[in-house]
């Protein structure tokens, strides 16, 4: 197994952990995809830049500009069913509205996720629940025109 870790935080894909259908039952506490290299991005309205040019330890954040811009991560493996808050930390100084597509067998939207207007990072949580253990590809779309920056996004 190959997994990074980021304070107590385990980044997974299912190419880390090999056939992450055998192995579903093995329990961690977080899936972070934000943070891991996205698969496809949308050539209109999405990018992808440093949080910090003069500290780029600091990583990436993904800039989504124009409505339905997006950027997808492949392989994320959730290996728990009891998942009950999606966290994100993010950014916009008009608020915007996010969704979230797990693409899988019956590709869940979880849509409408509000971005609270600001001028510094916060972090916003989200409860969820009936994320079945498995392997999905994950879309993060802008459900409107107003800019919104994400450093990561996670399931807890």
């Amino acid at each position: 197994w190959r997994m990074r870790a980021r304070g107590t935080t385990l980044l997974m894909t299912s190419a880390s952990i090999g056939s992450a259908r055998n192995r579903c039952g093995i329990h961690f506490k977080t899936v972070m995809f934000l943070r891991l290299p996205y698969s496809s991005i949308s050539r209109n309205g999405a990018s992808v830049a440093f949080l910090d040019t003069l500290n780029r330890f600091e990583g990436w954040k993904t800039i989504l500009d124009a409505k339905e811009a997006w950027i997808q991560y492949n392989g994320v493996c959730f290996l728990k069913k009891s998942y009950k808050k999606l966290v994100i930390r993010a950014h916009s100084e008009t608020g915007s509205t996010l969704q979230l597509i797990l693409k899988g067998k019956d590709e869940p939207v979880i849509s409408g996720i509000a971005i609270p207007r600001s001028t510094q990072w916060q972090t916003i949580e989200i409860p969820v629940k009936g994320i079945e253990p498995g392997v999905y590809d994950i879309l993060v779309r802008l459900a409107d025109d107003k800019p919104v920056a994400l450093d990561w996004i996670s399931y807890q």
